[in-house]
């Protein structure tokens, strides 16, 4: 199954960098927060708008493979929220390495959100443009 996770652009450069993704949630770590957040393809909409308006730094959409995720042993579960579930990771997300790092196995891709449209209550997949590649 896949699930994703917004990232800033910043986050998601350092977990390039490393190999891991540690970033919760907006301000919160893996270590604060005890889980990574996500969403479900027809949540990522809603998030958007209601955590993420007021965001005036680039943001990636960053796509889970929970079933290399299970490959790998990163322990993760759809969690009770209100009335509805989010998947939850509970440990750090093997990200790919880039930048000059080796590139190895991740369970993480990116993509750019466009800020202009991060509100928009458009499907998630028509508002996600490629990331620029890396150099």
């Amino acid at each position: 199954m896949l699930i994703h996770h917004v990232a800033t652009a910043a986050d998601w450069a350092s977990a390039q960098a490393t190999g891991a993704y540690e970033t919760s949630t907006r301000g919160r770590t893996l270590a604060q927060e005890g889980f990574l957040h996500a969403a479900r393809p027809e949540q990522v909409a809603g998030v958007l708008a209601r955590y993420y308006a007021d965001v005036n730094e680039p943001l990636v959409l960053l796509t889970v493979d929970t079933d290399l995720l299970d490959e790998l042993g990163v322990p993760w579960r759809e969690d009770p929220v209100g009335d509805d579930t989010f998947p939850h990771v509970y440990a750090r997300a093997p990200a790919p390495r880039g930048r000059g790092g080796r590139a190895g196995r991740g369970a993480l891709t990116g993509q750019a959100v466009p800020t202009s449209r991060v509100t928009s209550s458009a499907h998630p997949q028509a508002r996600v443009t490629p990331a620029p590649p890396w150099p």
